[in-house]
């Protein structure tokens, strides 16, 4: 062998030494399949390595919580987390005790406990079905049709936060801190710069958000228009931005003076949805005026009719709920449904006003669970209307037929210990409250129990 073949194959194993040595993989877990294990380690950036936690996350997501540990930098963690969160929100959780970084686990969680962000696109547009032939909603969901807005000439601006997967919660970040400080405009951009189409959404629902909580009456347009740049869930930011204004609602026997704020909402609530028509600027304030009742009586020791004095005939259906779901869940279950009527009805008679303490609770109010989201065969004959914000209920324009109606709502969500009262319910001689009770009785015989709280 001559001096150059020697020196060629000296070369070539020195090369393959350094190869082998310096590039080792390291030791497969037992925890991990070992061919994905040594994919996982030949990728070099989030392109190649988000199939493969994707795979592993379908099977097992505390498993694909061991990978993400293994990746080293939290961008990538999150922008991993934000990829595979619609694959299984329920389980998605389960990823973020893996990332170390206080910060970016909070990220984690905050994404990952937002169900809106995989919820389908809710379909049949409000105010424009031929079907309903009662007043009303044919479906809790607020659902709008596409408009131009204040903020659709605006070009992206990424600002600082340059551009690519990794920069979406820098621009997230941005945009909050720009609509705390009340400029609507400079957060759309900062969301319109997301390449992701789901967190493009969520970042102008999470603005939207913090713009109800900083500027809650004179930027009402503005949260209207942010929430519908997330087109696919803009109704339900704004039911979620409704209920998050709720929390500013006084106590239900407050004075005159305690309730301007909530007439001021109301009235940037009908000047602002104006150009969408009677029937969605109707929606909207009673998804509103629910919230804000059902906060308003949960903050006094029993039931009035003191708000009946102070708001507008939109209230009127939204007082009887609220006042009803407060004498429930602080009656006897063996109540029957004449006895609740009468006292709902006493109740309801008392004016008696206060000056309220200080400024409003800002508790979190509960959510009401929905036991009637759309209209099923037949439903088309009977008017409708949101009940406390979160749900749909039937109406009646006779006083006591709509005070029973409240009751049973009540108490079908206070448990079991009601049931009676609804089944009898079913023999009532009026309409609206014999329809009611046979729609809740088939709930219970169905199961839904478990969606009540």
């Amino acid at each position: 062998m001559n001096r150059g073949s020697t020196l060629r194959r000296l070369t070539a194993i020195l090369l393959l030494w350094s190869l082998g040595c310096g590039d080792e993989t390291p030791p497969v877990p037992e925890w991990a399949d070992e061919s994905q294990w040594r994919s996982w380690h030949d990728c070099e950036d989030m392109t190649c390595r988000e199939p493969i936690i994707r795979s592993i996350f379908q099977q097992d997501p505390e498993i694909a919580a061991k990978w993400m540990a293994q990746v080293d930098t939290t961008e990538e963690q999150i922008a991993l987390v934000k990829a595979l969160v619609c694959e299984n929100q329920a389980q998605a959780g389960q990823l973020c005790p893996a990332i170390e970084d206080p910060t970016a686990r909070r990220t984690c969680e905050a994404d990952t406990s937002r169900p809106h962000i995989c919820a389908r696109k809710p379909t049949s547009p409000q105010g424009q079905s031929a079907k309903r032939t009662a007043l009303g909603p044919e479906q809790t969901t607020l659902i709008l049709p596409p408009r131009t807005t204040q903020f659709s000439g605006l070009s992206a601006q990424s600002g600082s936060c340059g551009t690519g997967r990794e920069s979406t919660d820098c621009l997230k970040e941005a945009a909050r801190k720009l609509a705390e400080d009340g400029d609507a405009p400079g957060a759309a951009q900062r969301c319109m710069a997301i390449e992701d189409l789901t967190w493009k959404r969520e970042c102008h629902f999470q603005a939207a958000e913090t713009l109800a909580q900083t500027h809650p009456i004179d930027a009402y347009g503005e949260i209207l228009d942010l929430c519908r740049g997330d087109m696919q869930q803009a109704g339900r930011c704004i039911d979620k931005v409704h209920t998050q204004l709720a929390r500013r609602a006084p106590p239900a026997n407050a004075d005159a003076k305690a309730w301007t704020e909530v007439l001021a909402q109301t009235k940037a609530i009908r000047t602002s949805w104006r150009l969408d028509g009677p029937k969605l600027m109707e929606r909207a304030l009673d998804g509103y005026l629910g919230a804000v009742l059902y906060q308003s009586y949960s903050l006094v020791d029993s039931p009035t009719g003191a708000p009946l004095s102070h708001l507008p005939t939109e209230a009127l259906s939204h007082i009887h709920a609220a006042a009803a779901w407060h004498l429930v869940s602080t009656s006897d279950a063996s109540s029957d449904l004449n006895a609740l009527q009468e006292s709902l009805s006493a109740a309801l008679e008392n004016r008696l006003t206060v000056e309220p303490p200080g400024p409003p609770s800002l508790s979190k109010t509960a959510k009401i669970e929905d036991l009637w989201p759309m209209d099923g065969p037949g439903d088309e004959s009977i008017p409708a209307t949101i009940y406390l914000g979160t749900a749909r209920r039937a109406v009646s324009t006779d006083l006591q037929e709509d005070l029973e109606i409240c009751l049973l709502e009540a108490a079908v969500r206070q448990g079991p210990q009601w049931d009676t009262l609804i089944s009898e319910a079913r023999k009532s001689q009026r309409p609206l409250v014999s329809w009611t009770a046979e729609r809740l009785w088939t709930a219970i015989q169905n199961g839904d129990r478990k969606l009540m709280r």
